[in-house]
This record gives C-alpha cells, structure tokens and sequence, in this order.
C-alpha cells in the first residue's frame, strides 16, 4: 500500500507498507505538466521482504502515474551495474532510451547511467497482464 507523505507542485513522495510496515520509498520528481512528462525512483529499505515487494511496488507506482496522474511518459535513471532494476523495468515495459557515460561518482569511480522510459500507451496495454502475473497467487488465496 502508498501513503502519500509529500507533495510539492512538481514532485510527490510516497511511502510503501507490508503488513504495515514501511519497507519502500517512491519518488516522482520534475513533473513537467507542460510536457507531460516526470522521473521516478524507488528503494526497498528492508532485507527481510517477500520476494517480489519490488515488483509490486513499481506495479502500483505505475498505476498511479499513468492512471491517476495522467503523466504521458515516465523516465528514470538506473547505475548500469544494478542490473535487477534494470531487467525489473524492462518486464514492466521501460526501454532503454540512452546512457551517461562516467555520470557519478561512487565509491571512488565513475558509474555509467541507463537512461529508461515508459509511455502511457505501453502500460495501458500490459496493465492488466502485470496484474494477473503478480498478484495471481494472492487473489486464488
């Protein structure tokens, strides 16, 4: 579940529960409602999670972006070797849209950046197929 805990006319943040237990973090940052367009980042802030709380986390990102929000296009940017995330986006209907070479500094060396994105139409048309492959399990319980 989300609980809205900050919104600024360009930006929201949310906080994401198990069992009501804050594990997550969700951000959409640089809303640019000219353009329709905004990025996102999220982190899991507990080891001891079921696996897919990520998966169901971005799951409801997306609906409310695209389906509340009515953003058009949603970008993020991922460190090139944090390829869980980047392989998570790419089964969400994300692709890769460039890379910043060199782009920051961490842990004394410069990381590579992926560049993602995600149109409306895209998750319009898989939303369903998400739904079903992930909460399938929970909804026969």
């Amino acid at each position: 579940m989300f609980f809205l805990i900050k919104i600024d006319k360009d930006a929201r943040y949310f906080i994401f529960e198990y069992k009501g237990n804050p594990v997550g973090f969700v951000s959409f940052t640089k809303i640019d409602w000219k353009n329709n367009r905004c990025y996102w980042a999220f982190y899991l802030g507990e080891q001891n999670i079921p696996k897919g709380t990520g998966a169901a986390m971005e799951f409801f990102a997306l609906s409310y972006i695209f389906d509340q929000l009515n953003i058009r296009k949603l970008c993020c940017e991922v460190f090139v070797f944090n390829s869980s995330v980047i392989k998570l986006h790419h089964r969400f209907g994300f692709t890769e849209e460039g890379r910043f070479v060199r782009h920051y500094l961490k842990n004394d060396k410069y990381e590579d950046i992926v560049c993602l994105a995600q149109f409306k139409e895209v998750w319009e048309s898989n939303k369903d197929k998400f739904r079903v492959s992930l909460f399938r399990k929970s909804e026969s319980s």
